[in-house]
């Protein structure tokens, strides 16, 4: 459910002061033309209103250990050893890799699929196309060995 705006400073002041005349929360709410629930509230706890506490699970790492995880990272050691470096045992890697990723300070990008090829390997394999162009039966007798591993369920994705 939605919040109401909270109360201003001077309508704070209106409000207990009103209450210490003796006037009703009906009354209050009235004069200052706001809602009987949100005078209530604020008048029950007035320190409270208008604050939250903090929700959700409590981090696992507290910001020092934080900065020493990111501070190995960012020095080129991987995210295990970083971890292993910080004495973080008490987390897993992938929390780990998560409060990497979260700073900001990092920007994780999809390796290239193979390095950039200079004149040289291009003049090197153009030589080796033309020499065995004229081929057509020999290539029966070839038995190629490179051996690349294919995914067949999707790519490996970022690393």
């Amino acid at each position: 459910m939605p919040r109401g705006i909270s109360l201003t400073e001077f309508q704070k002041g209106q409000a207990i002061a009103y209450r210490n005349d003796g006037k009703t929360i009906r009354e209050i709410a009235g004069i200052l033309k706001i809602g009987k629930s949100a005078i209530s509230e604020f008048l029950k706890n007035p320190d409270a209103h208008g604050k939250r506490e903090k929700t959700g699970r409590p981090r696992k790492l507290t910001p020092k250990e934080q900065r020493n995880l990111r501070q190995l990272k960012k020095r080129g050691a991987s995210i295990p050893t970083a971890q292993r470096e910080s004495g973080l045992t008490h987390i897993t890697r992938q929390t780990a890799f998560n409060y990497v990723q979260r700073s900001k300070q990092f920007q994780f990008k999809k390796r290239k699929h193979h390095p950039k090829w200079t004149k040289k390997h291009i003049a090197d394999r153009l030589a080796w196309g033309k020499k065995y162009m004229s081929w057509t039966t020999e290539w029966t007798s070839v038995i190629f060995s490179d051996e690349k591993r294919f995914n067949l369920d999707g790519p490996d994705g970022f690393q």
